[in-house]
């Protein structure tokens, strides 16, 4: 999940509007974070299995909450970010592979295969966050504009069209042994693995 997340965080700000946006924002790829820090290490995180799977996804949960309520100082920002962060997986499982917890099978819908899906189930998630967030009233100016949202569903599509035509990696890997992938002509499926090394988002 890509933009999809951040339509989340839209959404989550449009019904707290105490909240910091900025720190959802951050709460909702807060994994996906982790796993670009471990890619640019070196560090190998096979499936999310450092920042998506349980319990290292609790740490990130606390770590995130525990940072956004200090700086804002505010208990519904840091109360929320905690649930952006555990909201984070079940919308990866939707379009990536990820482990559920150490030593478990991989699993997910693994729509990545077909970006044109993909574009379909993220775009109108992230249009309704930044829909919602603007009829909301109290969004900042810059998350309610319409160049934001033209500008999310671009990055979007561009991400669909480097994933169909180039890659279908997004994010750096810090693993030495090739990731094996589902082939892309099989139907949409629960796709479990026990032994596959993957970065996929």
């Amino acid at each position: 999940m890509i933009t999809g997340h951040i339509g989340v965080a839209f959404g989550a700000r449009a019904m707290r509007s105490t909240a910091s946006l900025g720190w959802l924002l951050v709460a909702t790829v807060a994994p996906d974070i982790v796993d670009f820090i471990a890619g640019f290490s070196g560090i190998c995180n096979p499936g999310g299995l450092y920042s998506h799977a349980f319990p290292a996804v609790a740490i990130v949960a606390l770590a995130v909450g525990a940072a956004s309520g200090w700086q804002a100082r505010n208990s519904t920002t840091a109360f929320l970010a905690m649930g952006l962060v555990f909201l984070h997986l079940p919308l990866d499982y939707i379009t990536g592979l990820k482990y559920l917890w150490p030593g478990s099978p991989i699993v997910g819908l693994y729509i990545y295969r077909w970006p044109a899906l993909d574009f379909v189930v993220e775009v109108p998630m992230v249009v309704a966050g930044w829909w919602i967030l603007r009829r909301s009233g109290n969004a900042p100016k810059w998350a309610a504009s319409v160049v934001t949202i033209v500008l999310l569903i671009a990055i979007q599509a561009s991400l669909n069209i480097t994933q169909q035509f180039v890659t279908r990696r997004t994010k750096p890997n810090g693993c030495s042994v090739a990731s094996q992938l589902p082939e892309q002509n099989v139907v949409p499926h629960l796709y479990t693995a026990k032994h596959h090394v993957l970065s996929v988002v």
